[in-house]
């Protein structure tokens, strides 16, 4: 299974799991939480944030104001774990980059491999060079953590939104806030294919795989599993969606025009010894394995017999 392939199972199983705990909160027809664990993600998720709302919307005159500030405060919190795993994954993208050609040749030879005791010296080989390169499989899928912090926030508002009365009888610009709307979920799939289409993109320019199978299937993914919530949820759940999109879409433009070349230059300078000894090492492999294959004899049927039948032919035209 490739990384690309990796991150998206991951990122499936996310979405996936946001949306079945967003309705694990069961609730009577009034609204109200049924039950103990419903009624602690009430307590501390869904009671917070109808307050927070309650208050912002008090403040700024409007719930769709209240939504929107709640939705950039929400990304401003979780920027900082969004650009320290950023720099973990390029850190990651980096090493796999100067190891590959070495994993590539290592997990050739495995598959050749008939001796279980060559097998086995092989992945102890591979081993060997994870461990010498620092390469964890766990900082590769760290790219999926802010998704995680948000979780908790998306839970909350799912709740409020579909029960809270004062935001089911306001309106934003003429969009009830308490019913679906097919122009905000349409939006918010635009958007989210954007996001998601730059960050594939930078993906693929750092792991120098744009064309690998699955990109497009990451690309579509998000989108699809936001518009399915959006087009069936109250307005002001894909207002939140929509606004999420968009600071993440300048977020990622920030993250792609300054942020990433701003530690790229430091990242190189850190790893370019280990770069530079893997390559050597790369090279007496590869040089060690020529001088084996030289020194094997060849097998019976490995050996071309040239073909006799125009030489024949040849010979009895001479003859004549």
């Amino acid at each position: 299974m490739t990384k690309r392939m990796k991150r998206w199972v991951l990122s499936g199983g996310l979405l996936t799991t946001m949306i079945i705990l967003s309705g694990c909160m069961r609730t009577n027809e009034a609204g109200e939480p049924t039950g103990t664990f419903s009624q602690l993600m009430y307590d501390y998720l869904v009671v917070p944030a109808e307050y927070a709302l309650d208050w912002l919307a008090s403040f700024l005159g409007n719930y769709g104001f209240a939504i929107i500030v709640l939705t950039i405060l929400v990304r401003v919190i979780i920027l900082p774990f969004t650009l320290k795993q950023q720099r973990s994954m390029m850190e990651q993208q980096i090493k796999m980059s100067s190891v590959k050609p070495i994993i590539d040749d290592i997990q050739a030879d495995m598959q050749e491999a008939t001796d279980p005791a060559e097998k086995q010296a092989l992945q102890q080989e591979l081993m060997t060079v994870y461990k010498e390169n620092d390469i964890s499989m766990v900082g590769q899928l760290a790219g999926c953590l802010p998704m995680l912090f948000q979780m908790p926030i998306f839970i909350a508002v799912f709740h409020v939104f579909r029960h809270s009365e004062a935001i089911a009888t306001t309106t934003f610009f003429g969009v009830p806030l308490g019913e679906p709307s097919m122009v905000l979920a349409a939006v918010t799939v635009v958007l989210y294919y954007l996001q998601s289409k730059m960050m594939t993109s930078a993906s693929a320019t750092s792991d120098n795989d744009s064309n690998a199978p699955g990109g497009g299937a990451m690309t579509l993914m998000m989108p699809i599993m936001m518009g399915m919530i959006s087009f069936t949820s109250p307005a002001g759940l894909a207002l939140y969606f929509m606004v999420s999109a968009i600071v993440g879409i300048a977020q990622q433009f920030y993250i792609n025009k300054v942020f990433k070349p701003s530690i790229q230059a430091d990242l190189d300078e850190r790893y370019g010894d280990k770069i530079e000894a893997t390559r050597k090492r790369q090279s007496t492999r590869a040089k060690q394995k020529a001088n084996t294959q030289k020194q094997t004899p060849k097998r019976p049927q490995d050996i071309k017999v040239p073909p006799t039948k125009n030489r024949r032919r040849n010979q009895g035209k001479q003859n004549r």
